[in-house]
């Protein structure tokens, strides 16, 4: 039945014309046949599309042949040329307007397809700007905010048209000439508008924001407008600002201990070197007097003393591993290995190892830093050496954007359950008697 509409209509058009054009017979006679007609393709074309419009022409030719031309009742013409030329030219017109109609019909469809996709997509942007919680805005190239989210009325206070208006008034005195700084650059570059700053609410309370910006370009380049968002990071900022003051406090605090056990260590490293130094001026002095037993329990003192200077000493380089200042300068770490080697120097001699290492890479560290970590990874080896002469190898190979360092022995080793265990304070991989150690060589690799 929907296939039979369009034809349907142009039989009704055709028939509606026809009685219209009989009825007005007394009057018209023979004059303008085709008049009425063609309001009834006109008919078809605007309610049937294009076609009932052409099928209506087709049905008003023989129609209007057959009651209104001469000789009448007969679809013999009197005067053929005329007669024919007419027929051709109402063809050409019916066929002409039904095209024409139905360029209107389609017009109006992609109009309407157009108001409904424009009026979809709006619905959408005004339920999205409901629905986050970030301030949405846009401006126009001039600088002028033609659009604020509902949410950012609420907060300041103000209807639509005043928040447009008089949102740079919400702006905290002192953040609004950077502001505004940051969008006059903005629309004289074009490039992204990004700023922080404090907003009023309606309560009077100011607020931490972020803002951020881009233009919408149409087809030549030109922006024909800014789209932004506003979120609120007040939180955020003041867990920042409380970070900041927590991490100046932990540096002060770290700066205190610091100096608190280089005053301690360099209290104590007198009085101990007074008792290892008297020690032996009284069995060096009573040598004669003394027996075995007495001169073995001065050396356990002596001995005694000597490990509590090295572990203040490596205490003490634990911790300033962790206050050292970052510098941010470009050293050699060739130079930083070559040091930490030369230190080790009587070590390495009297365990006959072999120290070597590639060509390494000038980086921005801290020499200190560097020249501590190669120090204790290679006394570590040197200490956990097995029956063979080390040999001890510092490698480095860039990988991406880092450099991976490493030092590699032929030593006792360790087991791998053991990796985490080991670079924590006083745990050593081998407890034993035979290998002296404080047990914060590898802490304070990993505290670097």
């Amino acid at each position: 039945m929907h296939r039979l509409r369009p034809y349907l209509l142009a039989v009704l058009a055709v028939g509606i014309s026809t009685a219209a054009r009989l009825a007005l017979d007394p009057i018209l006679h023979s004059r303008n046949p085709f008049l009425l007609y063609a309001c009834g393709v006109v008919f078809a074309a605007l309610y049937g599309r294009v076609q009932a419009g052409i099928a209506a022409t087709i049905l008003a030719i023989p129609t209007c042949a057959y009651f209104f031309l001469e000789p009448r009742h007969s679809f013999r013409l009197r005067d053929t040329f005329p007669e024919t030329l007419m027929l051709v030219v109402f063809l050409f017109l019916g066929i002409a307007i039904s095209i024409i109609i139905e360029g209107l019909h389609r017009s109006r469809e992609r109009v309407r397809q157009s108001t409904k996709a424009l009026e979809e997509s709006e619905l959408q942007f005004r339920t999205l700007a409901a629905t986050v919680p970030e301030f949405l805005f846009t401006m126009t190239p001039r600088g002028e905010c033609d659009y604020v989210s509902q949410s950012f009325c609420e907060y300041i206070g103000l209807d639509a048209a005043e928040a447009r208006a008089g949102w740079i008034d919400a702006i905290h005195p002192e953040d609004r000439a950077a502001y505004l700084e940051y969008w006059r650059k903005s629309f004289e570059t074009g490039d992204a508008f990004e700023a922080t700053y404090r907003m009023r609410r309606s309560d009077r309370v100011y607020r931490w924001f972020q803002a951020h910006a881009k233009p919408v370009r149409g087809a030549d380049g030109s922006i024909s407008k800014w789209t932004g968002v506003s979120a609120d990071i007040h939180e955020h900022k003041l867990l920042e600002e409380a970070l900041a003051r927590r991490t100046q406090e932990v540096a002060a605090a770290s700066e205190e201990f610091q100096n608190f056990a280089y005053r301690v260590g360099h209290d104590l490293k007198e009085p101990l070197r007074m008792i290892g130094m008297y020690s032996e001026m009284l069995v060096r002095r009573n040598q004669d007097k003394i027996d075995e037993e007495s001169r073995m329990f001065t050396r356990y003192l002596v001995d005694g003393v000597e490990r509590i200077e090295s572990q203040l000493r490596n205490l003490l380089e634990y911790a300033r591993a962790g206050s050292l200042e970052m510098k941010d300068e470009l050293i050699d770490f060739n130079q930083a290995a070559d040091a930490a080697i030369a230190n080790l120097h009587p070590a390495i001699l009297e365990a006959r190892a072999t120290v070597t290492h590639d060509e390494l890479p000038r980086l921005v560290a801290n020499a200190d830093r560097i020249r501590s970590v190669f120090q204790n990874l290679i006394g570590n080896a040197l200490k956990y050496r097995s029956s063979r002469p080390p040999d001890i190898h510092i490698s480095a190979r860039l990988n991406g954007d880092d450099w991976i360092f490493g030092v590699k022995d032929n030593g006792l080793g360790f087991e791998m359950k053991d990796a985490e265990r080991i670079f924590e304070p006083f745990e050593r991989a081998r407890p034993s008697s035979r290998v002296q150690g404080s047990g914060l060589g590898l802490a304070i690799v990993k505290r670097v």
